[in-house]
Order: C-alpha cells, then sequence, then structure tokens
C-alpha cells in the first residue's frame, strides 16, 4: 500500500532507535500506534537475547535468548516461538482489528521473527490491509522481505545509514505524519 514504509539497514544502524523515536512523535500529536517492537535483552554489558513489546498493550515476550535450547537457532539465541506468536502476532493481527489504531509498526521483520509462519502471515496481512504501516527489515533480508511480501505492493523504502540516521528520524516521522492525513508545519509553511 501507498501508506507502507520500510527501513532497511544494517544491523546496529539504528533502525530500532528510529522507529522508537518515530512512535514516539506521532503519539505526542494524537495517533495511536499498534504493533510490536523487538529490544535487546542485556545482562550487565552482555546481550543474552531479545524481546518484543506489543506497543497497544505494552505486553511483553520473549523473542529470542541464549537460555531458550527449544526451537530454532540463528546464532546463539534460541527463538522462542511460543513468545513470538502470543505477543508480536497477537500485537500486529489485534492492532489490524482496532479500529483506534491509526498506524501499524512492525520492528523487525528479521531472521528470528520469519521462523514462524503466523508471523509471516500477520506481517502480509498488515502490509495488505491499507493501514498505515512502518517496519524495519535488515539489509541482507530486504530482496527476500519484498519477494515474501509480493512485488505488487506500493511502498516507501528508506536506506537507514550512519551518515543519514539523525536526519531520517524527521523525514520519516514526516512521511508518516502525511500518510496518517496530517499536515508537518514544513508543508504549511511551503503553502
Amino acid at each position: 500500500m501507498a501508506g507502507t514504509i520500510l527501513v532497511k539497514g544494517v544491523p546496529g544502524v539504528g533502525k530500532t532507535t528510529l522507529v522508537s523515536r518515530v512512535v514516539e512523535k506521532v503519539k505526542l500529536r494524537g495517533y495511536t500506534v499498534g504493533g510490536m517492537m523487538t529490544r535487546e535483552v542485556r545482562s550487565g554489558k552482555v546481550r543474552v537475547g531479545f524481546e518484543i513489546l506489543d506497543l497497544y498493550t505494552g505486553a511483553v515476550g520473549i523473542l529470542a535468548h541464549m537460555m531458550v535450547k527449544d526451537g530454532p537457532r540463528v546464532g546463539k539465541y534460541g527463538v522462542d516461538i511460543a513468545g513470538l506468536e502470543t505477543v508480536g502476532v497477537k500485537a500486529i493481527t489485534e492492532s489490524l482489528e482496532r479500529p483506534e489504531v491509526d498506524l501499524l509498526v512492525v520492528d523487525e521483520i528479521g531472521s528470528m521473527e520469519l521462523t514462524s509462519s503466523a508471523f509471516k502471515s500477520a506481517v502480509r496481512l498488515a502490509v495488505s490491509s491499507g493501514k498505515p504501516f512502518l517496519g524495519t527489515v535488515q539489509l541482507k533480508l530486504f530482496k527476500g522481505i519484498l519477494e515474501m511480501l509480493g512485488s505488487g505492493r506500493a511502498l516507501r523504502v528508506v536506506e537507514l545509514t550512519y551518515e543519514n540516521r539523525e536526519r531520517q528520524v524527521e523525514e520519516v516521522a514526516k512521511e508518516v505524519l502525511k500518510i496518517l492525513g496530517e499536515r508537518t508545519e514544513a508543508d504549511q509553511v511551503s503553502v
């Protein structure tokens, strides 16, 4: 859909930070955000896993952890399919059903998340729903994600780099607000 923005970039470039800041700006304008975000879990200075946050309800679940022994493995992490589906997939599907959710976010469409067929189906449904959508994708997975979504999708792609990441926060926030039907201050000045 024309209201779909995918942010692609290498791991650690700041995709989640960008989305967090855009979500904050959108909420400050009075819009409601649903979907999921992925956050690191640390033990001291060591990353030991990832958790999922439902942006609408605040529910938290485990996506992957070094201590998860069952299920698919991505690197040193075991993926908790049950956590992904009961929090992440549920966050996506319930946000699609909630008319008050203005923006649907999926951070991230990555290797761990793609181990779940329910997650893939939920993302395809979300992107084709017509509801404004903001997602993040690892650069190396981008081509495969486009194939998964189908070639007929109209979307805006933003490549995040270390050089442009500060500027892109403002650009993506402006684009999301435009999709949501709000004229930004810059638009109002240029009229």
